[in-house]
């Protein structure tokens, strides 16, 4: 895309004109920061560990930390998981066999909660198994 618009760009920037040599460099950071931060996007990884009574949640983008936070226990229960519902199950109400893959089952939300019983969101999930999966190692470990 860049080989198609860089004559215009350099043409732009030539003039010295403020608002021409702006809209090129915005045209450029486009052109560069999109394709960047889909690749970020794709790299992206969060990560949950727990030690004691205490869990860490890191984020981390081309494997590199870019926000941690840590969270204190109130207890060993403190780990609760919540199903939310966002909009009327429609296909469910129908009970037609051909819309059973088109029926909304919602999400999964797991919170901790923290001595000071503030409630911090850990992850989100649509298939039920697997959130009960972390929630059961978070409780045991």
């Amino acid at each position: 895309m860049y080989l198609a618009v860089s004559g215009p760009i350099d043409k732009l920037i030539a003039t010295g004109d403020q608002i021409n040599v702006v809209l090129a460099y915005a045209v450029l950071a486009t052109i560069y920061g999109l394709p960047l931060t889909l690749l970020a996007l794709y790299f992206y990884e969060k990560s949950i560990t727990k030690k004691l009574d205490q869990i860490t949640i890191t984020h981390k983008v081309f494997w590199i930390p870019v926000m941690k936070k840590t969270i204190e226990l109130k207890d060993a229960n403190s780990i609760e998981l919540n199903h939310f519902m966002d909009s009327p199950n429609v296909a469910k109400m129908r009970a037609q066999p051909e819309l059973r893959g088109f029926e909304n089952k919602g999400y999964y939300e797991l919170f901790a909660t923290d001595k000071h019983d503030k409630k911090i969101f850990i992850d989100r999930h649509s298939r039920k198994a697997d959130i009960l999966k972390i929630r059961d190692l978070l409780k045991k470990y």
